[in-house]
């Protein structure tokens, strides 16, 4: 999933939170913001927070360990020949790259399948 796709998710996330304790702090009071310790905005925004910065915190952790995660998953899987040849690991991760760049780019234009690019 695209990080745009997973920003737009937590941003609807924190709307509704927001909206949602805004009305909730409202119906405690019986409608009457004036029986509430705070403006409801404030209520309101607590959540909208609550919601918000777990979710941002644990993305950034994530965008920051995925490509450790990945290449240690992929570098397990190469045949130990490819380093034998006296190769560094990242020209043999940058040839990885671009060829699953180019099967990306293939199925895209239709020129494989997604079962012959697997």
């Amino acid at each position: 999933m695209p990080v745009v796709w997973v920003v737009a998710v937590i941003f609807v996330v924190s709307v509704v939170g927001f909206i949602t304790g805004r009305a909730r702090a409202l119906q405690s009071a019986g409608g009457d913001a004036r029986r509430l310790h705070s403006l409801p905005v404030y209520y309101g925004s607590n959540v909208a927070l609550w919601a918000v910065v777990p979710a941002a915190a644990t993305l950034i952790v994530w965008l920051l360990v995925q490509p450790l995660v990945v290449n240690s998953s992929v570098v397990e899987t190469l045949p130990g020949s490819l380093l034998d040849e006296g190769s560094s690991i990242g020209l043999v991760m940058s040839d990885v790259r671009r060829v699953a760049e180019g099967l990306d780019v293939a199925v895209a234009q239709g020129a494989l399948s997604r079962d012959e690019a697997a």
